[in-house]
């Protein structure tokens, strides 16, 4: 008889306090440090849903190993049966694969993929469609943020010179910031772009950051309700 024991441990509890410490003090400080804790909180929001992700995704293959191990992996047969190794064999490796490409992931486009990949016919919830753009942002803008890629303009002026109005600027100005620029300006939680203010720093007001946060917090949510079984005794 073979007992299986998860053993998991994470740092959801360590990122999650420090996130939340983050919140209740930056009230507390300069300009500055707060739209530094806000860029902080922005990127600890894409590292929680990160790790409750990959929490999530081992849970599922643990239920199927469970399943395996308690009404498969013991049939009464011959172990000496070439055939019943190479199969049970298989399927081990199979499940350590598997576990070992979770731990590989990143990119919320892998972590859905591999949902895909677990379950069958794997729909996402309706609502979990509509938090999707802005997720996906989320992730470029945390790619940006965690290389601390300065903002980069190239301007192009035309004529009459120097008098010039935005509209007839040209502006080479792409990637994660710019993605985040359009979705929050969308989202109407800024009002001028970066071009008009000539800084960034914009994108890391405290309504932003609770905006992220509370994005990560609902997609994830939904993505525990599109598991179409209970697999919470192995989270």
């Amino acid at each position: 008889m073979i007992k299986l024991e998860y053993v998991y441990s994470d740092n959801l509890d360590l990122l999650e306090e420090t996130r939340e410490f983050m919140i209740t003090s930056r009230n507390a400080t300069t300009n500055n440090i707060q739209m530094g804790l806000n860029y902080s909180i922005i990127l600890t929001s894409v590292l929680i849903l990160e790790s409750k992700f990959e929490r999530l995704l081992y849970a599922i293959v643990n239920y199927y190993e469970h399943i395996y191990v308690k009404y498969m992996g013991h049939i009464d047969i011959e172990e000496d049966t070439y055939i019943v190794k190479n199969y049970r064999n298989f399927l081990n490796s199979l499940f350590e694969r598997t576990k070992s490409q979770i731990s590989k992931n990143t990119g919320i486009s892998h972590y859905k993929n591999m949902l895909s990949t677990l379950i069958d016919n794997y729909t996402s919830t309706q609502e979990m469609k509509k938090l999707e753009e802005g997720i996906e942002v989320l992730f470029q803008l945390r790619n940006v943020l965690a290389h601390g890629r300065a903002i980069h303009f190239d301007v192009k002026t035309y004529m009459p010179y120097p008098t010039y109005e935005i509209e007839n600027i040209e502006v080479d100005f792409k990637g994660g910031y710019k993605k985040a620029e359009d979705y929050l300006y969308k989202q109407g939680l800024i009002d001028k772009k970066c071009i008009e203010t000539r800084d960034f720093h914009m994108l890391f007001s405290n309504e932003i950051s609770n905006y992220f946060v509370d994005l990560q917090n609902k997609y994830i949510d939904e993505c525990y309700k599109s598991i179409p079984f209970v697999i919470d005794e192995y989270l």
